[in-house]
């Protein structure tokens, strides 16, 4: 069963980076770029730097730290699906 409030909040927590990233200058290049093993959730850029932001949105220290939610399997799949994109988008 799909927790709705959990993909609203998620979703909310993405606008948020968006909007942050906006006001520090950066372009939204994609959200939410998905390949079959993975989902990119933001990718903005700003003189010719492109960067990959997951987005982890958390209410509490229960669950850890941001770097505990993302580990060298999210961070391989990332690598490979950021590698992805930039061969889509070679402009940047």
């Amino acid at each position: 069963m799909v927790d709705r409030s959990r993909q609203a909040a998620g979703a909310a927590g993405e606008r948020r980076a968006a909007l942050e990233y906006r006001r520090a200058g950066f372009a939204v290049l994609d959200l939410n770029w998905r390949v079959p093993f993975a989902e990119i959730d933001l990718i903005v850029g700003r003189d010719g730097l492109v960067v990959i932001v997951e987005v982890k949105l958390r209410r509490g220290g229960g669950f850890g730290g941001p770097l505990a939610a993302v580990g060298p399997a999210k961070q391989r799949r990332l690598r490979d699906a950021a590698a992805l994109w930039l061969a889509a988008h070679p402009e940047h």
